[in-house]
This record gives C-alpha cells, structure tokens and sequence, in this order.
C-alpha cells in the first residue's frame, strides 16, 4: 500500500471520529432539558391513578432512554476501534448516507429522552429510530462485506479469527430481524398511544396509554440485552472488550 493510500484511510477515519464527536454533541444539545425537575416534580404526592402510573412509566422511560444513549457513545466509540484494528487498511469510501443518517439519528436520541413523557410522539419517533436502525445495518454491512472481501485471510493469519468474529457479528448475526421486532412492538405502543388518545374521556383511556408505555419500555429493554449480549460473546470471540 503506497503513503498516499495510507493518508486517505487515515483521513477516513479521522473524519469518522469527527462525525461521531457530531453526534454525540447533537444528542446533548437536544436533550439538556431531558433532566429537567418538572418531569420528577410529578411524582409527589403519590396518587394512585392512572395518570400518576403513566408519570412513573414516563421517569422509567426517561432514565431507559438515558442508559440507551450512554450505551450508544460507548458502543459506537468501542466499533469504532475495532473495525480500525482489524478492517482500518480495507475501508472503502463512505457513502453519503452515512452522514444524514449519523445527524438523523443524534437528533431522534436526544428526543426522545426530551419527550419521555408524551407516550405518542415518543413512540412515533421510536418507529423512526427503528426504521433508521433497519437502513443503518445495510449500509454498514455493505461496507463490511466490501472491506472483509478484500482480505487475503491466507496471508494473515493473525488476524483471521478476528475477521470471522466481525463478520459472524455483523453479518451472520439477525441484526435486521431485531431491528424489525424493535420497530413492530414500537408500532404496537404507537397503536395504544393513540387509542387512549381517542378513549381519553372513558375509563379505560389512561390504562391504555399505561400500556404503551409498558411496551415500549420492555422493548427498548429486550432489544437492547439481545444486542448486549451478542457483543460480549463477539468480545469473547476476539478476546479484547470493545463494548465499553
């Protein structure tokens, strides 16, 4: 590989580092108020109504979507090495794509956290995130096919083992299927949010939007131990922790 090969990847990640440093900034900015006292305030006295459980079910969503967000820096900054280590001298240019979609996905972080407490837009804006999910695996798996097809695994054989690693994380593992499951349970939460939006007035109303709630926050949860753990076995496959 020439100096001047060498000097484009390295430009190429260093952008990348830049771009991430983006992102993290934008989910900042667009939740400083996430924390704010009115959304505890809420919670004293206790009443035990059902507008009061959906106020304790929007805290829990809230500190979620905080550990969610924590999770996403650390996972994204850990890939980010590893795919340097092992795929640094074989990445190919980076689509536009990536760019819009590394700002789209900032944004909706730091909304959510923002609008924890309103079940419907919050919902509706977990279906994005899921659909942007769904379309961030195929471009970064086109990537990682292009990159892993370049290798020569017969002449590095230091390095094989970490390449089979990468590719059973990222391309044999379901990642679409979860983000596909990630997003029909957030329409589910979407569909109570707005049923008790219309059954607002009748008993039932409130309960509704109580589940919804309940099944967002369970299938943040479930998709985000799934993931956890295929990281840590990936982790263990390369016997080096890159999930923090």
């Amino acid at each position: 590989m020439n100096n001047q090969n060498r000097k484009d990847i390295a430009n190429r990640w260093k952008f990348l580092e830049w771009l991430f440093a983006l992102g993290v900034a934008i989910v900042i900015a667009t939740g400083v108020f996430v924390m704010s006292r009115a959304k505890f305030a809420k919670l004293w006295p206790p009443t035990p109504d059902p507008l009061y459980y959906s106020d304790v079910l929007g805290i829990l969503l809230l500190v979620e979507i905080v550990i969610l967000i924590f999770r996403w820096v650390l996972a994204v900054r850990g890939e980010m090495r590893m795919l340097e280590r092992y795929l640094g001298d074989f990445l190919a240019s980076l689509p536009i794509q990536i760019y819009v979609w590394t700002i789209i996905f900032s944004i909706l972080l730091g909304t959510l956290g923002y609008l924890s407490g309103n079940i419907l837009a919050c919902s509706a804006i977990f279906v994005a995130y899921s659909l942007g999910d769904i379309w961030g695996h195929r471009i970064r798996n086109n990537q990682i096919k292009r990159a892993l097809g370049q290798t020569d695994k017969a002449s590095f054989d230091s390095q094989a083992s970490g390449w089979k690693a990468i590719e059973h994380f990222y391309l044999e593992r379901p990642q679409l299927e979860r983000s596909a499951t990630m997003m029909f349970f957030s329409f589910v939460a979407l569909l109570l949010a707005q049923a008790s939006r219309f059954t607002s007035s009748t008993p039932n109303g409130p309960w509704l939007g109580c589940a919804a709630y309940v099944v967002l926050i369970l299938n943040i949860a479930v998709t985000e131990y799934v993931i956890y753990k295929w990281r840590r076995w990936r982790d263990r496959d390369l016997g080096e922790s890159y999930s923090y």
